[in-house]
């Protein structure tokens, strides 16, 4: 049932009963229209009987709006709920949004978001400070490496001193075919001495340049053979990344796979192929226990693996660490993959000079193959081995 409230009286009436009076006035006037105007009643008579049902009707209404409705006392007292009280005839004010439910708050309109123009100024920069908490400064006491240029750290760094490149013609495969032909390959590589004579040939490439370049690093820091039991291999980590890893085994798995079916396709497939494998099996053959993960972030790789290093031993979760990158990527499938993206430069009658970053006339730039490792430690841990010290890494690394 429909209700509505006199404000003045603070009283609620049916709409029913006035649709029904609402209904007998019209009623009356149809009734009176439908005498026919040349009836045999006289003027006077008419003029009476309309007179009459029109004050019946306005009489009758007037009495349904002033007197109370004739509902239950259970109805009344459930439309006299504060929930249904009628709200103000005001426009501008905002009706509630829980019009039952009086006791929840209202939530706060938000402030308008105002904006302002802001001028940019250059800030000034000031250079790192050196870290003096020993706790908290990071050395490197060894490096290895295997390059273009050999695997004596020495030389590759008097080389680059010198301004000379290693990049020239490709001759692992035939190449004459591609319009890249050049890059920086590795020649005469040996891992005699450092990995066994059966597992050297399994590894991909990638992975024997890792374990290589990082044992080269121990030795470096006067930690090699006998001499790697004075560390606490708990408390030592291991953190190579790649940006494509095995790519030489996967590359293997496919072709056996489309030629011969999946029988063929060697168990060390998955293991050999995926990025973290360097950084384990160089944890497995040091039996480090420490941290032990890799990162892939293209040709910054190794740089973010010498920084996650460094930040391994500032917060306490490692005492020593072995980073580096390794890279085995000059192979048909990877040498076609960066030509088939226009990424490498087409300079074959010149390659020393194809790398050029910001020359006008750039076309791409050279891959090679890399393996380089780190031997990070804490500062306090160096234990006498300051002369071996070949860089500090500051707190702003």
């Amino acid at each position: 049932m429909r209700a509505s409230i006199n404000k003045s009286s603070g009283q609620y009436f049916s709409f029913n009963s006035i649709h029904k009076q609402s209904s007998l006035v019209l009623f009356c006037l149809l009734l009176f229209s439908a005498v026919p105007a040349n009836s045999n009643f006289p003027q006077h008579t008419k003029s009476t009987h309309a007179f009459f049902f029109l004050s019946f009707s306005f009489v009758s209404l007037f009495t349904s709006l002033s007197s109370p409705p004739l509902l239950p006392p259970s109805t009344m007292q459930a439309l006299q709920a504060p929930s249904l009280r009628g709200s103000p005839l005001n426009p501008l004010q905002k009706p509630n949004p829980n019009p039952h439910f009086s006791n929840v708050s209202r939530l706060r309109p938000r402030p308008t978001k105002r904006f302002s123009s802001i001028t940019a100024s250059s800030p000034t920069v000031s250079a790192p400070k050196r870290e003096k908490d020993p706790k908290k400064r990071v050395v490197i006491t060894g490096m290895g490496l295997v390059s273009v240029f050999g695997n004596d750290v020495d030389a590759y760094y008097d080389k680059l001193l010198a301004g000379e490149s290693g990049i020239g013609p490709i001759d692992r495969f035939d190449a004459s075919k591609f319009p890249t032909r050049f890059g920086g390959q590795i020649r005469g590589f040996t891992s005699q001495g450092y990995i066994d004579g059966k597992n050297d040939r399994r590894l991909d490439d990638c992975l024997r340049y890792c374990i290589v370049a990082g044992k080269k690093a121990l030795e470096d820091a006067d930690l090699g053979g006998d001499k790697l039991s004075k560390i606490d291999k708990e408390r030592t980590g291991v953190l190579v990344g790649t940006g494509m890893g095995g790519l030489t085994v996967f590359s293997d798995g496919v072709q056996n796979l489309i030629e011969k079916g999946y029988r063929k396709i060697t168990p060390f497939f998955i293991p050999y192929a995926i990025t973290n494998m360097a950084s384990a099996l160089l944890g497995i053959e040091l039996g480090f226990m420490g941290p032990n993960y890799s990162i892939s972030t293209a040709c910054a790789t190794s740089n973010y693996c010498f920084y996650a290093a460094a930040n391994h031993i500032r917060r306490g979760e490692a005492e020593l660490m072995l980073a580096g990158g390794t890279e085995a990527a000059i192979i048909p499938i990877g040498l076609g993959g960066f030509v088939a993206c226009r990424a490498l430069s087409q300079r074959n009658d010149d390659p020393q000079t194809a790398s050029r970053p910001w020359d006008k006339d750039r076309d791409g730039y050279d891959r090679a193959l890399p393996g380089c490792s780190g031997w990070f430690r804490s500062h306090c841990h160096c234990e006498g081995h300051y002369d071996r010290m070949a860089a500090s890494l500051h707190k702003s690394i």
